[in-house]
């Protein structure tokens, strides 16, 4: 991303021409019904085969982050498009943070031994590293946050030890 003006001025977050890297992102369209069946297909068929609830969370980051790694076009209209939601009509990045946050809250424990964060705040963390990667351009490299966003879902249920130990597994199993 080039700054355009004398001492590098002009504004911040948009490139040459002068579109920001969200509008040049939006600019992109996939068609959002379409890209939430198939994301949802996606962590379903990877949690499908897992039994312990972390090993679900764990296998639903990493469809998530493959996902949006495997088809950035889908992924942003899911995130980047999704953040505008057409007159009269629900917001659609609501629409998605909402079936994720159900689907974590049905998962987990309702006991938490840390309680640092809600299911809510934890989606949309994720959500907003993956929105972060897809305008930077960086989306190949999602997956390697992985064992980043599994300490984020799984501490507040299992402090660090046993997070710590579920990452390694992961590690081990995934990569």
């Amino acid at each position: 991303m080039a700054l355009s003006g004398p001492n590098g001025g002009g504004k911040r977050g948009q490139e040459p021409s002068g579109i920001s890297a969200a509008a040049r992102v939006r600019a992109s369209g996939e068609d959002f019904s379409a890209s939430f069946h198939e994301l949802q297909q996606a962590v379903l068929a990877s949690c499908r085969h897992q039994v312990k609830w972390e090993a679900k969370v764990v296998a639903g980051i990493d469809a998530v982050l493959e996902f949006a790694a495997a088809s950035p076009a889908m992924a942003t209209a899911l995130t980047v498009n999704a953040r505008r939601p057409a007159f009269g009509e629900r917001n659609p990045e609501q629409v998605v943070l909402a079936h994720f946050v159900g689907l974590l809250a049905e998962l987990t424990p309702a006991e938490r031994p840390l309680p640092v964060s809600t299911d809510r705040s934890i989606v949309e963390s994720i959500a907003a590293v993956v929105r972060g990667h897809l305008l930077a351009g960086t989306e190949e490299e999602l997956p390697e946050v992985a064992p980043d966003l599994v300490y984020l879902a799984l501490l507040p249920y299992l402090g660090l030890e046993g997070t710590k130990r579920w990452v390694a597994s992961a590690k081990s199993v995934n990569g």
